[in-house]
């Protein structure tokens, strides 16, 4: 039996077919795309990648941050260096070295560990001089290094010597040398022998002169003087005026010039008095 067939159906039969192969055609298409893009994401996690070895260190590419910040910059004994790091892809390992360095210096295990605490900071102290050279791994081997130079430190005492002088009104007067290589912060002396630079006396009886030159003394005994710098280093010099015969000075001159010398005649011959240091 003949099945009758219009023009319009065998049109839409047409129709629909084409219709299911451009879909099928993009599925593949939408297909081939995720495939492509999950491969290269896949090229770019993976360490050791051709992608990877190509461009040096997978997908994060970025050197960590780092930043050192000292306690202080006036003089001290010892300073103490706080470093900051910081990386997208976390840090893997944090050290230092004394000197001037590269990265290269470090990737075969050189220099000292720093422990690094949740807050991404580590702390050095150090009591020298010169350059202190921090370096930082991220997770996927990106480098920093950082060199920070110290030159606040101070470690040397002051100098300090003193010196018995007369006056020709018969007073007796300690002269005071104090020097150091940045400054003296306090210069006092107390009567009596103290070589301690630590103890509360120099505070509570100790009389300050900072910034003279000498101090007057009333009698023979034993005295005592502290300088001390910017940093803290003290230096302590003990006279002793005890073995020094006082003389009435200047009832000795006028004795002098009734014989008609005259005052540098009678001061060229008093008799140095003996200065004593101890250290």
């Amino acid at each position: 039996m003949r099945r009758n067939t219009t023009p319009g159906s065998s049109a839409n039969s047409t129709a629909t077919q084409d219709h299911g192969k451009r879909i099928k055609s993009l599925a593949s298409v939408i297909k081939s795309v995720l495939l492509g893009a999950l491969l290269l994401i896949f090229m770019f996690l993976l360490p050791g990648s051709s992608h990877s070895d190509a461009a040096g260190y997978g997908y994060d590419l970025t050197s960590p941050y780092m930043k050192v910040t000292p306690n202080t910059r006036v003089a001290v004994q010892e300073l103490k260096l706080t470093l900051k790091t910081s990386d997208e892809s976390g840090i893997e390992e944090v050290r230092w070295d004394y000197g001037a360095f590269s990265a290269a210096h470090f990737q075969n295990g050189a220099g000292t560990v720093l422990t690094r605490s949740f807050s991404g900071s580590s702390a050095l102290t150090v009591t020298q001089n010169g350059s202190y050279t921090f370096f930082c791994k991220d997770a996927y081997g990106n480098s920093s290094v950082i060199t920070y130079e110290v030159t606040n430190i101070d470690s040397e005492p002051p100098v300090m010597i003193l010196t018995l002088k007369d006056s020709s009104d018969g007073s007796k007067k300690i002269s005071v040398r104090a020097s150091d290589d940045r400054a003296i912060l306090d210069l006092r002396w107390l009567k009596g022998y103290c070589e301690d630079p630590e103890l509360d006396i120099w505070e509570e009886e100790g009389y300050d002169i900072t910034g003279l030159t000498s101090f007057s003394i009333e009698k023979e005994g034993v005295y005592s003087v502290r300088a001390q710098d910017l940093a803290g280093n003290s230096t302590i010099r003990i006279l002793d005026t005890q073995s020094v015969e006082f003389r009435a000075v200047w009832v000795s001159y006028l004795e002098f010039s009734k014989n008609g010398y005259s005052e540098a005649d009678f001061r060229h011959t008093l008799i140095p008095c003996s200065t004593i240091l101890l250290p």
